[in-house]
């Protein structure tokens, strides 16, 4: 499993486990060892934030994270987050992040469709807060159009043809891109850009051990341990907010 996990170049051609057991145990091994990865960068984010703070004299950037999900309680109200983050929230980002990783048009297709309505719909609701939603629909209407009639132009064996090399950037790109999204969690501030990467080095890892499972399992199994990983800090967060 070690050899398999730290092979990224190789996941396109993992084998898969036979058995749902088989399938189940994967998924908790992987999530034990991300846990353990979670972990030992704990004393790393804790260091680099005593360093925002002494340094930078610059408000905790942890602390900010945790008001932000505070926030998230209180504007949806508790059952509904809970919801969102750990079912809603994990479902979006991998079909974001990681449906199109077997690099077929119609899953590429379906990906950026559903990033573009979710970014767009961000990044409306702070632009425009009266208008977001309306604007949204029109932009993912015409999203889906322009979509389908790439699709249809792309010929069918067009991604087939992208080589080894190139997938295996564009895997470690995906998981890059899925740690860097959330920054989003910390309220970024142009001043500190340079910093939020170590930050989200937990997400690195966890999209890591994600994009794993998804290559030897398949898109549901990668779905699974995004929303136990979810689900397990929200509730042990929930938990230890009552002591």
């Amino acid at each position: 499993m070690f050899q398999e996990l730290f092979t990224v170049s190789q996941y396109p051609s993992l084998q898969p486990d036979q058995t749902f057991g088989a399938k189940l145990l994967r998924v908790f091994k992987t999530y034990g060892l991300v846990f353990l990865g979670l972990i030992a960068v704990g004393p790393i984010l804790v260091l680099a934030d005593k360093f925002v703070k002494e340094v930078l004299h610059h408000k905790s950037l942890l602390d900010i994270n945790q008001k932000q999900f505070s926030q998230l309680y209180k504007y949806l109200g508790k059952p509904l987050a809970v919801t969102f983050i750990c079912v809603i929230g994990p479902l979006m980002e991998e079909l974001i992040f990681r449906l199109w990783l077997n690099f077929k048009k119609r899953y590429i297709a379906v990906s950026a469709l559903i990033a573009m309505v979710y970014f767009g719909m961000a990044i409306l609701k702070r632009v425009t807060p009266q208008l977001w939603l309306p604007i949204t629909i029109g932009l993912a209407t015409g999203a889906l159009f322009t979509l389908l009639f790439r699709y249809r132009n792309i010929p069918s064996g067009a991604t087939a043809q992208v080589s080894d090399i190139v997938k295996h950037r564009l895997i470690i790109l995906s998981m890059v891109a899925f740690a860097l999204m959330h920054v989003s969690n910390y309220r970024p501030e142009l001043s500190l850009f340079w910093i939020y990467p170590i930050y989200v080095i937990p997400q690195l890892i966890m999209g890591w051990g994600i994009t794993y499972v998804r290559f030897k399992n398949g898109f549901a199994w990668g779905v699974v341990l995004h929303m136990l990983m979810n689900t397990v800090a929200t509730l042990a967060g929930l938990w230890m907010k009552k002591f």
